[in-house]
């Protein structure tokens, strides 16, 4: 059975901890807002690294989509492996997967790449080799890994989205919003 790969924003999760872990910081110290500007302009990964250094995240809490995480469990009964990849931070990524206990491997942003569109394309490529994976998704950035994996899964895609990811892989199963 080939790996399953499965990003978490929006996918895995009806939220991005990107947003939620800054509303976070701005609630607790609203002194550092000035700040965000200046590291964002050093770029996404490294903003969503010093974010990640101030603030915690209770992945137990996190609104998870329950038919995707059925599928998921049913995936594993069966062996198969699972990567969780995100363009979240790896703090982040790193507690989902401990607290569901699903992932074999997680790929996630560092502080200086940010796992997203083509970066997470090339990290699964790496891991696992081209075409050799599914990857269930939910975004345009998603068009990237779904052009390198043997087949798309996809979460909630607006007509125009699954139109694309057919241009660029077999679309394999379609989640319904939940």
């Amino acid at each position: 059975m080939i790996p399953l790969a499965v990003d978490l924003d929006g996918t895995l999760v009806r939220t991005d901890l990107l947003k939620e872990s800054a509303l976070r910081l701005l609630r607790s110290r609203p002194y550092l807002v000035s700040l965000m500007p200046i590291w964002l302009m050093r770029g996404r990964a490294f903003l969503k690294h010093q974010i990640a250094q101030r603030v915690d995240l209770d992945a137990s809490r996190l609104p998870y989509r329950q038919g995707l995480l059925a599928f998921l469990h049913e995936q594993r009964a069966h062996g198969r492996m699972l990567v969780l990849a995100t363009a979240s931070h790896r703090k982040y990524a790193q507690q989902v997967a401990d607290h569901l206990g699903l992932f074999d491997h997680v790929l996630a942003t560092e502080w200086r790449t940010n796992l997203k569109a083509a970066a997470k394309a090339q990290a699964l490529r790496a891991l696992i080799g081209h075409g050799d994976f599914d990857y269930v998704g939910d975004s345009r950035a998603d068009l990237a890994v779904w052009a390198e994996c043997g087949g798309a899964l996809m979460v909630d895609p607006d007509p125009h989205l699954l139109r694309a990811a057919r241009r660029v892989s077999v679309v394999k199963h379609v989640f319904a919003a939940d």
